[in-house]
């Protein structure tokens, strides 16, 4: 095993930090040198071939436990994991990831799962529907596909992206016969909202900002809860929640509505990439200066291939963080292990400022 640690990046080019940079170089002796059962070194033995930390080892542990390679044995040390590689894993979809006005959440999220699948032997295969969004979101399956391989036994489990919000999907999914996690399932990985808004206002606020606004899909309520425990008042017209972003223009129309209002806002608080697309556009139209009329913080994706036009706030989650944990939940599902349904929440970063596809090189991590 090396004890020279690289300055890693990972696929897209984002900088790995320094667990995920041994956890690599682990997993890679893990496949090529060790079979299952093997007892690794000790973590501090580890931490002297690679010259870091007992912490970063044991980070870097946990990342591969999440991942399935390895099985911790209180008293006894930690194992390579039994694997097997001919699970079948279903990734459905019910919105159309080759649709562009998508968010590049899904697409880049269904990417990370594939590679995490793959990494681990087994085979993913996509179903892929055409569902519409808000509030025309039907009942009725738009891939059958799916459905009918899980009845035939075709698929042994199942990562789900997305389906729509309504009581029907949670009991469909609740009553699928093969493990699955992802939306209405009960083992979910979703940002964290709560935390995200928070750091928003309480950016948006140390900037001097007053009068707060929020675009997005829901959320409203925890905006307002926000605001409140910051000594803030929420003006109704400013926040606009009401379209889902899948709808075409959303968007522009509803940041339109903001702006127009008689009373303007001085800090806004978009939570959705399509909804930041189009907001950019009526705020360049309608010749708003940002910062000096409207300052932004903006939840995206990390690697998003975003069009940024004017300098924001980014608070960025990470697609291969959230795969990494569906995949690890599944895995366990799998193997047979008896797994408490959870919600887990991902870390995010805020980037400041980002424009024009530049970023400030200092990250500040907000868990």
């Amino acid at each position: 095993m090396s004890s020279n640690i690289s300055f890693g990046k990972s696929l897209s080019g984002r900088i790995l930090r320094l667990p995920e940079q041994i956890a690599r170089q682990l997993q890679a002796d893990i496949t090529t040198n060790r079979k299952p059962g093997d007892r690794l070194p000790t973590v501090m033995e580890l931490a002297s071939k690679f010259d870091v930390s007992k912490h970063s080892i044991t980070n870097a542990l946990e990342i591969l436990a999440r991942s399935g390679f390895i099985n911790k044995r209180q008293g006894r040390g930690v194992f390579v994991a039994e694997r097997k590689t001919s699970w079948r894993v279903g990734i459905l979809s019910e919105l159309d990831l080759f649709d562009m006005r998508i968010s590049h959440q899904w697409r880049a999220l269904a990417g990370a799962v594939k590679l995490r699948l793959e990494e681990l032997g087994a085979t993913p295969l996509f179903y892929l529907g055409n569902a519409v969004g808000g509030p025309a979101a039907s009942d009725v399956p738009t891939c059958p596909q799916f459905w009918d391989d899980v009845a035939a036994g075709r698929l042994d489990g199942a990562v789900i992206l997305n389906v729509p919000s309504v009581g029907v999907w949670e009991e469909r999914i609740g009553n699928c016969p093969i493990p699955v996690v992802g939306t209405q399932t009960g083992f979910e990985a979703r940002p964290d909202n709560v935390g995200i808004i928070t750091a928003g206002v309480k950016r948006l606020a140390a900037r001097g900002c007053r009068r707060l606004g929020l675009l997005a899909w829901h959320s409203e309520g925890i905006f307002r809860q926000v605001m409140r425990e910051c000594g803030l008042v929420a003006n109704e017209v400013w926040i606009r929640t009401d379209i889902d972003p899948v709808v075409r223009g959303a968007g522009w129309d509803e940041f339109r509505e903001i702006w127009l209002a008689a009373e303007k806002p001085d800090g806004l608080l978009i939570l959705d990439d399509m909804l930041f697309l189009d907001a950019q556009l009526a705020m360049i139209e309608l010749g708003v200066r940002v910062p000096e009329d409207l300052q932004l913080a903006v939840l995206t994706n990390r690697d998003a291939s975003l069009t940024v036009r004017l300098p924001i706030n980014a608070f960025e989650i990470d697609p291969a963080e959230q795969a990494a944990a569906l995949v690890g939940m599944l895995i366990q599902r799998l193997e047979g292990k008896r797994l408490a349904p959870v919600k887990k929440l991902l870390s995010f970063h805020e980037v400041s400022p980002l424009a024009n596809g530049e970023v400030n090189a200092e990250q500040r991590s907000c868990m």
